[in-house]
């Protein structure tokens, strides 16, 4: 599994495209999300789901939902599903909310029920996950 969106994959059906084509670019967090709008845009949904689809999102350390919840760790496949088919509940931005990293919540149950809520943030040129899991 590759890790790491390069930046021309990250604009790749966005109407923000570089004007050099380079592999080595680090996109700024304002080049991946709308800072202006407090609210998911269909463009940065767009762009979380190919990376979802492609296999080019770090997951990160969310054994500490699983936890919190009782329940058993999340497998990789239900981040995915919840990122591909939840529904995107929130946006948090770190100017107004400078306690949290700026994402993109998405929030689903899955096949065994359980609820989970996953957040895709930006980190210089790569997406990662946590998540967070309701009782």
């Amino acid at each position: 599994m590759q890790e790491f969106l390069t930046a021309l994959e990250v604009l790749e059906n966005s109407s923000d495209t570089p004007e050099q084509e380079t592999d080595t670019l680090v996109l700024t967090l304002e080049q991946v999300f709308d800072l202006a709008t407090d609210f998911p845009t269909r463009e940065e949904i767009a762009r979380i789901r190919k990376a979802a689809r492609d296999e080019r999102i770090i997951m990160s350390d969310f054994s500490h939902a699983a936890q919190r919840s009782g329940q058993r760790t999340f497998t990789i496949e239900d981040l995915d599903f919840i990122v591909l088919y939840g529904t995107t509940v929130e946006k948090d931005i770190w100017k107004v909310r400078g306690d949290r990293p700026t994402g993109i919540s998405f929030f689903g149950t899955l096949k065994s029920g359980r609820k989970l809520k996953v957040k895709v943030s930006w980190k210089g040129s790569y997406f990662y996950v946590t998540a967070h899991a309701s009782k």
